[in-house]
């Protein structure tokens, strides 16, 4: 049996719910702005496939920013990964670097920030197809062992999400582009649960040139925490958006020395800015 729709019928955390509530066995594909993405799912149960490498990169990720193990023995593992289509925390086992508990508790946090990036994603159309475990390439693999419970999952997610609508109120747009004021906050004091080991990478890399969403892009820190972590520093004053005038000067003093790429999200930005004042 196969079920086709789009997302202005159903949500991610509805279809995944509805999958799970039927105790459905198969492959949620979901063709995304981003490009396509896949969810296995065995039994009111989830996973993605190890041939998925997005889920190994999450991993990958996750374990640098709590530096469970050297950078370097990490990344060798990833590239196994890359090169055999198996789970990264699989190869990490083999190696001594995790345990069994910590595999899994890693998973589980990975998922969840793949199932969060998701419904953050514009999602064009979805198709759940019965019977198989597909990754996004439309191959047939392994799922990640254990599957974790689709309910766990959905109340991680909806908090996520919830809180996220919250801090959209404070920071409209993850293209915002901040700097630092001159001012600090204490982050351990905030009543907010932060990840203050995010917290180390995401507050220096506030610097004026770099938007929200490339923060996250180019460190360790998932895209929840670093807005988070933003929003947090904006309400105590130690960061402002760049004004727009200085975002076209920046982006203009790149394009002259040569580096188009850092200049054009700023001038993006600029102008974007320019036409809702």
């Amino acid at each position: 049996m196969t079920i086709k729709g789009t997302l202005e019928t159903f949500n991610l955390r509805e279809l995944l719910q509805m999958l799970a509530f039927n105790q459905k066995v198969g492959t949620l594909v979901l063709e995304t702005e981003r490009g396509p993405r896949t969810v296995y799912v065995d039994h009111g149960r989830a996973s993605f496939l190890t041939s998925d490498l997005l889920t190994s990169e999450s991993l990958l990720r996750l374990l640098r920013r709590r530096r469970v193990a050297d950078p370097e023995r990490l990344q060798r593992a990833y590239e196994i990964a890359e090169r055999s289509s198996r789970f990264l925390g699989d190869i990490l086992l083999e190696m001594g670097l995790l345990d069994e508990e910590q595999r899994t508790m890693y998973l589980e946090a990975a998922v969840c920030e793949r199932l969060f990036n998701a419904q953050l994603t514009a999602i064009n159309r979805f198709e759940f197809v019965d019977g198989k475990a597909l990754d996004p390439d439309g191959r047939e693999g392994e799922p990640i062992e254990p599957t974790l419970p689709v309910e766990g999952l959905l109340l991680e997610l909806t908090r996520k999400v919830d809180h996220w609508q919250a801090i959209e109120q404070i920071i409209p747009t993850i293209h915002e582009i901040f700097e630092g004021t001159g001012q600090t906050v204490d982050l351990g004091a905030s009543e907010e649960e932060l990840d203050l080991e995010a917290a180390e990478l995401v507050v220096p890399a506030i610097d004026g040139y770099r938007s929200l969403e490339q923060i996250a892009t180019t460190s360790d820190v998932d895209l929840f925490s670093v807005v988070q972590i933003a929003a947090c520093l904006f309400e105590g004053g130690a960061i402002r958006p760049v004004p727009t005038e200085d975002l076209l000067v920046r982006a203009e003093d790149l394009f002259s020395r040569g580096d188009p790429a850092h200049a054009l999200p700023l001038l993006r930005r600029g102008i974007a800015v320019s036409y809702t004042h």
